[in-house]
């Protein structure tokens, strides 16, 4: 329905069926950025919530868990160690610098873990997409581990990528005022990014002040690619040559013995130069083997 960035921040802003007002404001400024009516885009973004919470209570209504407490009122919480109110997505308490973190985790990645190894690859590529994106720190970075670890695994590995840019997606929002932990999640995603084609790096929203962080780490990675396959083509040709070097110094020696080596040396230009050509292809693929995608 909308671009491509839009429909991920919408996902990573009401998979966990609330939509807080700054979140809302994030989307409906990009929305209006790429000029979509706000109106219109408020009424999308109503009824997606609406279907989304309708989801979550006939799934909650059919496992009947127990009724979590919560700590929010409104779009305020409460900081467990002094009590100052917080507004929404703070990371860090205002008053007494207290991290908002979740004392365990969350009852769907406990559900989660538990499913997902159970599941073959076809339910697991399911299970990975509807795992809800959680909303502290903690759980946020927990599941972010695991996107990235379990992606460059090679095991479902667009959902996985796909999941790791929705969880950053929704760091970059609760981790705006806390510099640390933004350039630990960047870091991660840039590790991501290492393992893939410039053409598969487009599956997030980098923030302006990342931007040149992920820029300049991508530049650093595609030049030692650069370096290895030029390596590998340097060495595919530099042993017929030094063959034919050699070959040609000893044919122009008087001496019977010399002259047979230079024979032999050109006997074996050849086969030394389709060699030399699969041994480029191999350092070649040695060089990608690292990518993920």
């Amino acid at each position: 329905m909308y671009s491509e960035i839009i429909e991920e921040l919408i996902d990573a802003a009401l998979a966990d069926g609330v939509l807080t007002d700054k979140e809302r404001a994030v989307l409906k400024r990009r929305a209006v950025s790429e000029g979509i009516d706000p109106d219109e885009f408020d009424m999308v973004l109503d009824a997606r919530l609406a279907r989304m919470q309708k989801s979550q209570q006939q799934a909650a209504a059919a496992a009947k868990p127990a009724k979590p407490k919560s700590d929010k009122y409104g779009n305020m919480r409460k900081c467990p160690a002094c009590g100052a109110m917080l507004k929404s997505f703070s990371g860090v308490c205002p008053e007494c610098g207290y991290e908002i973190t979740g004392v365990s985790a969350a009852s769907s990645l406990q559900t989660f873990y538990k499913d997902i190894k159970k599941a073959d690859y076809r339910e697991k590529d399911s299970l990975i997409k509807s795992l809800p994106v959680p909303n502290t720190n903690e759980e946020l970075f927990e599941v972010m581990n695991m996107a990235v670890s379990c992606a460059t695994s090679r095991e479902n590995t667009e959902a996985w990528i796909s999941k790791a840019g929705q969880v950053y997606q929704k760091i970059t929002l609760t981790c705006d005022n806390n510099p640390a932990m933004l350039n630990r999640a960047t870091d991660m995603i840039i590790s991501l990014m290492k393992r893939m084609p410039k053409t598969k790096r487009n599956f997030t929203m980098i923030p302006p002040s990342m931007q040149s962080r992920v820029d300049e780490a991508m530049k650093e990675r595609d030049s030692q690619m650069k370096k290895r396959i030029m390596r590998a083509n340097g060495v595919a040709i530099a042993i017929p040559v030094i063959e034919i070097i050699l070959m040609v110094a000893l044919g122009k020696s008087h001496s019977p013995d010399l002259q047979f080596i230079a024979l032999l040396l050109m006997v074996g230009v050849i086969p030394s130069a389709i060699g030399g050509v699969h041994l480029c292809r191999n350092m070649i693929n040695n060089a990608k083997e690292d990518m993920i995608l």
